[in-house]
């Protein structure tokens, strides 16, 4: 029996024809961070749903996925050829100083120029990686054809930074994605929720965590700001000059799990 002809895939950039596999985290990072021999042994992606609309409240549930080989292996179907080694190839070259100093606890200052683009790449991974969460992807298009024309976040953004120093986190990414919606138009839905439009993404490389929120939802961005700004510096929306790190809290295992949690809770306790 002759194998079935795969469907071309369509990049999520520009939508093209002709995807390439392309790694979640950048292979450079193999220069700056050994392997740790026991990521060969596999890794667990830690999914979590939550559902709104039981009538029993809020139901979390959480669900396990065991992968071969480590996180930093990863690779997605999603991008072309065009757009990894074009606009998204320059983007990551402008963050790469800034991120390898910062993987690395260099002490660095950053200007608003590094701010940008370290914000500027995380989006993008940010949208990468949502393709390992598929049923609770939330940035939609307008969002990721912001990036590409513009080579900055879009509107709807905020993404915060800290100094790592525990051992669980080691390389790790933490997605969480929710339907946010009032408590009157989710009595007046039927059992069909809408689009997933509020994201949280925790990332860990090295000593560098990285917290990103993105949102349709306008009236949201305050409530991103009050959970996290007390451990972690700002460094999208810009609103300072320079920014120093190794930042002035460090952030053990259990400031990134409450990290990477907050904003989540904070929903969950107005919806």
């Amino acid at each position: 029996m002759s194998k079935k002809s795969k469907q071309p895939g369509f990049c999520v950039f520009c939508g093209r024809t002709g995807v390439t596999k392309q790694h979640m985290w950048p292979d450079w990072l193999n220069g700056v961070i050994p392997r740790d021999p026991r990521e060969e042994q596999g890794h667990t992606q830690s999914l979590t749903k939550i559902n709104l609309s039981s009538p029993s409240g809020a139901v979390i549930q959480p669900e396990l996925q065991h992968h071969r080989g480590p996180p930093r292996a990863r690779k997605i179907r999603k991008i072309c050829a065009t757009c990894n080694s074009g606009w998204m190839s320059r983007l990551e070259s402008a963050a790469k100083p800034t991120l390898s100093a910062l993987i690395l606890r260099k002490t660095q200052c950053l200007s608003q120029i590094d701010q940008q683009s370290l914000a500027a790449w995380t989006v993008m991974i940010s949208i990468v990686a949502e393709y390992t969460d598929i049923p609770t992807q939330s940035i939609p298009d307008e969002q990721r054809q912001y990036l590409k024309d513009n080579g900055v976040p879009p509107d709807g953004w905020n993404i915060w930074i800290g100094t790592y120093v525990g051992d669980k986190w080691r390389q790790r990414y933490r997605h969480l994605g929710h339907v946010v919606i009032s408590k009157n138009a989710l009595n007046a839905l039927s059992a069909t929720l809408p689009h997933y439009n509020t994201q949280f993404s925790t990332f860990v490389i090295g000593s560098l965590l990285i917290h990103a929120a993105s949102t349709t939802v306008r009236n949201l961005i305050p409530v991103f700001k009050a959970s996290v700004d007390r451990r972690l510096e700002q460094i999208w929306p810009l609103n300072k000059q320079f920014v120093t790190f190794p930042t002035a809290t460090v952030l053990s295992d259990d400031d990134a799990d409450y990290i990477a949690n907050a904003l989540s809770y904070r929903l969950l306790s107005k919806a």
